[in-house]
């Protein structure tokens, strides 16, 4: 069913959206002054990568899927092996269907409440910093969308889940820093990357840890064991996205005036 609705979605955007003109928006409110020079496909790419604050708010934000990515395939799984360690049960199959039912419900409940908080609590507090308003008001700054994105996955380092959903913001200071006809591009590789070293392949490296850890036993115990401790690796790579979106908070303004230059602003 899902493949039929995406099938329709996709004649239909083919049919019915058009595609507007590269900058158009940026025309519209009258930022773009001066036409863009054409350029190629590799040379977009250099460009891009010339771009700190879009090479590190990528890398940020990869390493924030990992995580999620990472802590949504196995912590139900971590949460079966120790209810069978705890009833004394030598495989997770012989729990009741019901009790596996009931993890998975609460996870998903846990972790959609996490997102919802997170994404409206980053939203707030962007646009108060951004605007100097409310507790914010002494320290506005430019650098808002950043600087939320590496508090959140600072404050996600001991409390993970909470952060769910919150690096969504990543992308939001690029459009500042990249030309229109450049923003496809950067979207789809940011997109590209993000997935394929984050929620693609997170779960794959953490599992082969975690085998790695455990050897040749299979009981509910050392499975949880040697879960925990693979998937402890994820506070390391919660404080490396933070650490990245700093960065790319201390190089958006620059990034901002060569791109204003760039435009003719």
């Amino acid at each position: 069913l899902l493949y039929i609705v995406g099938i329709i979605a996709l004649i239909l955007l083919i049919l019915l959206v058009h595609d507007p003109e590269r900058g158009a928006a940026d025309k519209s409110e009258g930022h773009l002054e001066t036409s863009e020079t054409k350029s190629s496909y590799w040379e977009d790419l250099k460009a891009l990568i010339c771009i700190p604050t879009f090479v590190s708010c990528t890398w940020a934000y990869t390493a924030l899927l990992f995580v999620t990515g990472t802590l949504i395939w196995w912590e139900p799984t971590i949460i079966e092996h120790s209810m069978a360690w705890r009833d004394g049960l030598n495989d997770t199959r012989l729990l009741p269907k019901s009790q596996k039912d009931q993890v998975g419900l609460i996870f998903g409940g846990i972790t959609t409440i996490s997102g919802l908080i997170g994404v409206t609590a980053g939203t707030v507090f962007a646009g108060m910093l951004r605007q100097g308003r409310g507790i914010c008001r002494p320290i506005r700054t430019e650098r808002a969308q950043p600087i939320i994105s590496g508090i959140g996955s600072l404050i996600g380092a001991p409390l993970l889940l909470v952060i769910f959903l919150i690096g969504h913001k990543s992308i939001v200071p690029l459009w500042g820093v990249i030309v229109p006809s450049r923003r496809s591009t950067a979207f789809s590789y940011f997109m590209l990357i993000s997935h394929l070293f984050g929620d693609a392949t997170g779960p794959y490296i953490i599992g082969a840890v975690s085998d790695a850890i455990r050897g040749e036993v299979k009981t509910p115990k050392t499975h949880y064991i040697s879960l925990v401790k693979a998937c402890s690796v994820t506070v390391i790579l919660l404080c490396i996205s933070a650490a990245l979106y700093f960065l790319s908070a201390a190089t958006l303004l620059r990034d901002q005036k060569k791109f204003k230059k760039q435009m003719g602003m």
